[in-house]
């Protein structure tokens, strides 16, 4: 389980999150929402303490991150699987290089034969033929760099899955490719997972809980339906003035 109690954070003058609470329970998805530049990823980036806060904590399977030992800490990063809003694949190595990097201390330790075998297998769960695994970053298009990364993610069965903005900077047609990529995820290999987006659309088709932030703090927080009903008119604003999932604000 992943917990987030009264986090704040600021650069400079800037507050970027205030008393921020959220929960995550293992085995759903929750969609984070809100527009670009209110603190999704400043808040995301705590979990695996890539960023600490100023005040409040962040539990990751009993583990304070904010107070954790280095080795403590490497333990819960080998547990989470992160998906960076531009992949961020290593363009001197190939695809299976990439991917083998996110396997776990273990996996690193396996035969070829077996580290070969998880490969195929990993790209198999993105839908990617065994061939791309030779091939390199810069001879895929952008929705194939999203499925590699993801699939770089999970490689070392990963328990958790933080998802950076996944359909930005894709078009329509690869956007709905890879949200229902990390459904399928979810259901097959059964990770817990946050997706991190403005992409309402995309986000309700993936998850069972959402969370709203708005101005530093959670303005909302719970099931898919209760979002779309609420008569809270920060939450209306944001999904559209028809109440229809229309677009992207």
């Amino acid at each position: 389980m992943i917990d987030i109690i009264g986090v704040s954070k600021s650069f400079g003058d800037k507050v970027v999150l205030k008393d921020v609470s959220l929960r995550v329970h293992e085995g759903g998805t929750t969609a984070l929402f809100g527009p670009s530049g209110t603190g999704k990823s400043v808040l995301i980036k705590h979990i695996i303490g890539l960023i600490e806060p100023d005040e409040g904590n962040v539990i990751v399977d009993g583990v304070s991150i904010p107070s954790a030992s280095r080795r403590e800490l490497n333990e819960v990063r080998q547990r989470v699987g992160y998906v960076f809003q531009g992949s961020a694949l290593f363009d001197s190595l190939s695809v299976g290089e990439n991917i083998r990097l996110g396997m776990d201390i273990d996996g690193c330790r396996r035969t070829a034969e077996e580290c070969e075998a998880r490969i195929i297998e990993c790209l198999r769960l993105v839908n990617l033929d065994p061939e791309v695994a030779e091939l390199y970053p810069i001879e895929l298009s952008g929705g194939m760099q999203k499925r590699v990364a993801i699939a770089r993610a999970f490689a070392g069965h990963q328990r958790y899955l933080l998802y950076d903005e996944p359909t930005t900077g894709l078009d329509p047609e690869n956007a709905f490719i890879i949200s229902s990529l990390i459904e399928h995820l979810q259901e097959e290999i059964g990770v817990t997972s946050i997706m991190v987006t403005h992409d309402i659309e995309n986000g309700f088709r993936v998850a069972d809980r959402v969370a709203l932030l708005h101005q530093g703090g959670i303005r909302f927080e719970g099931t898919v339906d209760e979002f779309r009903n609420t008569d809270d008119p920060v939450v209306r604003r944001f999904v559209s003035p028809s109440e229809e999932i229309a677009g992207v604000y």
